[in-house]
């Protein structure tokens, strides 16, 4: 028998044994009388998360158990996907909070993974929680808190205040109403349409944010890029090695400090207070008319007749001031 035949009958036949278990998904679906005030409170370990609004009424939950495929998996991993989906015992209600959670049994954790897709009312409050599954979340109007170990998240059209926490998974939001927290590891941030706070903390990945309403910003990175546009509020960024670009109106206090990296600011019109200093970088003030000190690593004085402070200081990294 040739050897390219004998190879090809053997990957039919591996996939021939993986197939059935690989394309056997049991659905479930659940309704919870849900109205004002109501809570969703959801941990899963690897399944997605997909979370929309609905009625004002009910928290809706679409379930997909999928057989998962491995050394580890039991047996029995089949029946045990269609057990826990006739009978999904890891929802419960206990008031107006619907928590939702992995399995209870070990064998059944190793057997299956388990998706959602949920609609809750447009007012409610949600805390999602994944090892390695993604979340994504729309529309959400009440609190939101958002947790994975290594899982993207997605969320966008956020009515109050939110909480997202991440290892080493993307973030992507894009419009929010609400103070926004963001702390990741080593994964980037990017946020669209801001019209409140943000305070996002990232040891290595990059932090990209534009504002459309007035916001306080701290942004603090290890060793990656800092980006802020649209800003009309206070600003505090830190980073110790990546570039720093902030645009918009200073009507507060900006404070921009870096160890190597570059630092461009762009303040806007009106006057304000200048306290720039580098240690071995350059300084360039340009659009703006200072009353002060101006050398090559140290500029200091008011714009006008003052106004809101401006500081940046930079360890090394050249710092560029301009008119925006």
């Amino acid at each position: 028998m040739p050897h390219t035949f004998r190879c090809a009958l053997v990957f039919a036949s591996l996939l021939a044994i993986a197939s059935p278990a690989a394309a056997q998904r049991f659905t479930f679906d659940r309704s919870f009388d849900a109205g004002a005030g109501s809570t969703l409170d959801i941990t899963t370990e690897r399944g997605k998360i997909d979370i929309t609004t609905g009625d004002e009424d009910h928290i809706v939950i679409k379930g997909t158990v999928t057989v998962r495929v491995g050394g580890n998996v039991p047996s029995n991993a089949p029946a045990l996907a269609k057990q826990l989906a006739d009978k999904p015992t890891t929802m419960e209600q206990s008031g107006m909070t619907v928590k939702v959670r992995p399995p209870h049994d070990g064998e059944t954790s190793r057997a299956v993974t388990v998706s959602y897709e949920i609609r809750v009312p447009p007012k409610a409050a949600v805390v999602a929680v994944s090892d390695s599954g993604a979340i994504a979340v729309h529309g959400v109007g009440g609190s939101l808190t958002v947790k994975t170990q290594s899982g993207e998240i997605s969320v966008s059209a956020l009515g109050g205040e939110s909480e997202i926490t991440t290892g080493s998974g993307a973030v992507s939001l894009t419009g929010a109403a609400g103070p926004v927290a963001v702390r990741t590891h080593s994964s980037g941030i990017t946020l669209r349409e801001l019209r409140g706070n943000l305070d996002a903390h990232t040891q290595s990945g990059s932090v990209n944010a534009t504002f459309t309403a007035p916001g306080d910003v701290s942004v603090e990175t290890g060793s990656s890029e800092i980006s802020l546009s649209g800003v009309n509020g206070s600003v505090t960024t830190k980073t110790e090695s990546g570039r720093t670009t902030v645009s918009g109106k200073a009507a507060k206090a900006w404070t921009s400090s870096s160890g190597s990296g570059a630092i461009r600011l762009a303040v806007g019109s009106g006057g304000l207070t200048l306290e720039v200093t580098t240690g071995s970088g350059s300084i360039v003030v340009e659009g703006l008319r200072v009353e002060g000190t101006i050398e090559k690593r140290k500029v200091s004085g008011n714009v006008g007749r003052g106004g809101p402070l401006v500081r940046a200081t930079s360890r090394s990294g050249s710092i560029r001031i301009t008119h925006d």
